[in-house]
């Protein structure tokens, strides 16, 4: 018994989840290996009562003193952000291909990414955005306002990471609902019964058979 034809709901749903994890996938990959390589530092000069020292200043090191655990907190997120993206092609594969595991494997997906999100907007409003603002005050003012200008980013990156957060669950949200309408579910549904009668099919031959 072949498969039905694909509605276009989940032809959408399938190439969407393609399109956005492979961007996610190449963002987060870069993200992952910039957490792990750990290089946001440079060489600035102070002044202070007329003498001048050289220094290197490391955004990620000043964070660790303001949130201790900041840098594991990069690198776990990052790796997490990584597999949920290879799940999310995984089930746009299945999607196309109208197995019920693909139906189940973006559901799962679609739940433990919207978690993902909620924590990670946890700790940057808790943890990650107050330790950014004690910095402005925390890190020492060199003569080419290098810092300045390092912790200013600094505060921005984490907002503008807040915010992709908070854009990420509204998709996940709005993913969820999609897969919950009912010609998706139908589709999938009838995916089951089919591998269901064959199994029922090949039963039957078998018996008649002996």
């Amino acid at each position: 018994m072949g498969k039905p034809d694909r509605p276009s709901l989940v032809t959408s749903v399938a190439v969407l989840q393609l399109v956005v994890g492979g961007l996610l996938l190449a963002c987060g990959s870069c993200g992952l290996l910039a957490a792990v390589a750990g290089t946001s530092s440079a060489t600035v000069t102070i002044t202070t009562q007329g003498k001048s020292t050289t220094r290197v200043y490391d955004t990620r090191e000043e964070m660790e003193k303001e949130a201790p655990g900041y840098k594991n907190f990069l690198v776990a997120s990052s790796l997490a952000g990584v597999l949920l993206d290879l799940a999310m092609i995984l089930a746009a594969v299945g999607l196309l291909t109208l197995a019920a595991w693909g139906w189940w494997l973006s559901l799962s997906w679609a739940l433990l990414h919207l978690t993902y999100q909620i924590v990670a907007l946890a700790y940057l409003w808790s943890v990650a955005i107050p330790a950014a603002n004690r910095m402005v005050y925390a890190v020492p003012h060199d003569d080419d306002a290098v810092c300045s200008g390092l912790v200013n980013g600094n505060t921005f990156y984490h907002l503008f990471w807040m915010a992709f957060a908070l854009g990420l669950s509204v998709f996940s949200i709005v993913f969820l609902g999609l897969l919950a309408l009912p010609s998706a579910r139908r589709a999938f549904k009838n995916d089951r019964t089919a591998e269901n009668d064959e199994e029922e099919g090949e039963d039957t031959a078998g018996e008649e058979t002996e």
